[in-house]
């Protein structure tokens, strides 16, 4: 026999010890193909827990306020897309954290609670960012609100609680669990928008935009002043002794802490960001104002540092040229070489 068919008789051996070793297996998947023939509607139902809800829900606001609306550069950025922690909510909207009550005292009247639960509301990311509707304010400050929630017990690791509300009956004092911080968008009409201890509540306001320019600016469509004022209330939740002015930095901390939440929450949004990597081309030194070499740009805004600047280079000027300082340079060492008529000519003291 040749060597040739010496290797092709051992392939075949081989081959045939594999067919052996995968006969069992085949012969199951061929019982588990006659399964799914004989009954189809069995082997199409699907193992899956169709009770488990999404994680998010998606809801649109505006990124910053309205009015970016109006500018060319960042009409792009004027709306975002929020994935708020999905949870079962009632019209309103309230949830597990937030309570919307959208009643207006200066107009006496409550607005219609939006329900984000409605199909059509739920396949379209909620409602269309608009500036005069009622319920869009009201899935905007829950939208927001919830947001910085989120962002507030990732950095804590556990769940974010309010402050008890304290009560006083029959000459004791009584703590009572809050569990939803209450949200008035339009509980004012004034150029105000605060966070009020005693009711456990975010009090919004709303107001004329200006004599010459028709329309009303709602502090409920801008996107810092609902994290902030949120900020506030989780703060609150943390530490409720900040409240109390003990000493003036007490009350500077709590806008300062708000103010950072408010600004640094606008880097979450992908729009946003975009937009600030692109106008900086990456660099986000080149938004900033241009600085005069080895002078700070705080000391040009002061007069008297601009003129004492101004005497120095007139020093070194009057150096340089062969002068003193005080004038009569004859002492002074001067150039070997000629100097151009233009430049010969001696400063006067």
């Amino acid at each position: 026999m040749s060597r040739k068919q010496t290797k092709n008789r051992t392939r075949i051996t081989r081959l045939r010890s594999k067919a052996t070793k995968a006969r069992p297996h085949i012969d199951r998947l061929g019982a588990a193909n006659a399964d799914l023939k004989k009954k189809p509607a069995e082997a199409l139902e699907l193992d899956i827990n169709v009770n488990v809800p999404p994680r998010c829900r998606p809801l649109r606001v505006f990124a910053y306020d309205p009015s970016l609306a109006m500018r060319m550069d960042t009409v792009d950025i004027n709306e975002a897309t929020l994935l708020v922690p999905w949870e079962e909510i009632q019209p309103g909207p309230v949830g597990e954290y937030i309570e919307v009550v959208d009643y207006d005292p200066a107009s006496n009247c409550f607005y219609a609670p939006v329900d984000l639960n409605h199909p059509h509301i739920l396949t379209q990311s909620g409602l269309t960012p608009s500036e005069a509707l009622p319920q869009f304010h009201q899935q905007m400050v829950y939208a927001v609100a919830m947001k910085t929630i989120e962002y507030f017990e990732r950095a804590l690791g556990r769940v974010a609680l309010w402050r008890h509300r304290v009560q006083v009956r029959d000459g004791g004092v009584r703590w009572e669990y809050v569990q939803r911080l209450r949200i008035y968008p339009h509980a004012l009409r004034i150029r105000n928008a605060y966070f009020s201890p005693a009711r456990m509540s975010l009090l919004l306001g709303y107001f004329k935009a200006s004599d010459t320019m028709p329309g009303t600016v709602f502090a409920a469509t801008s996107h810092d002043i609902i994290a902030h004022e949120t900020a506030h209330a989780l703060l609150d939740g943390l530490r409720a002794q900040f409240f109390e002015p003990t000493n003036p930095d007490i009350r500077a901390f709590h806008e300062a802490f708000a103010d950072i939440v408010a600004l640094f929450q606008h880097f979450t949004l992908p729009e946003a960001l975009r937009h600030q990597i692109a106008a900086t081309r990456g660099k986000p030194r080149a938004a900033e104002p241009p600085r005069t070499t080895g002078h700070p740009v705080w000391r040009r805004d002061r007069p008297w540092r601009v003129a004492r600047l101004h005497r120095r280079i007139c020093r070194r000027e009057r150096c340089r040229r062969g002068k003193g300082l005080f004038g009569g340079g004859e002492n002074r060492a001067r150039p070997t070489t000629a100097m151009p008529p233009s430049h010969t000519t001696a400063v006067p003291s």
